[in-house]
């Protein structure tokens, strides 16, 4: 295994998609395009509730990005998502310090799809 390959598994790990769709390509790429339209959707979300009367919004939606990274092994953005979560009630600066590394994973997440397109 390249130190490339060891990098990308990291980011997502494909063996649970792989199975399930097996050599499908344009299931893959339907399902690659569901999981950024709905992580873009909960990270928007995020952004805009980083105050602290928003603390269940930023609870729920941080809930939902971890299901969607998990369901597509992106671990790393996964892990990021939950850290979100149990934080919920943080003030706006450590809010925007985790939403920061969550879109820097998701960020790389939506990269390595692209580069399988």
């Amino acid at each position: 295994m390249t130190d490339n390959q060891s990098e990308n598994e990291e980011i997502v790990d494909l063996t649970n998609v792989r199975e399930i769709i097996k050599d499908d390509k344009a299931m893959a790429e339907k399902l690659f395009g569901i999981f950024i339209t709905d992580s873009m959707k909960y990270i928007t979300m995020l952004e805009n509730n980083c105050t602290p009367d928003a603390s269940e919004i930023w609870k729920d939606n941080a809930h939902a990005l971890k299901g969607v990274a998990l369901s597509l092994g992106a671990n790393k953005l996964a892990k990021a998502s939950n850290e979100t979560k149990a934080n919920h009630n943080a003030s706006p600066e450590e809010k925007t310090n985790m939403l920061n590394e969550i879109k820097s994973e998701f960020q790389k997440v939506k990269e390595f799809l692209e580069k399988l397109s």
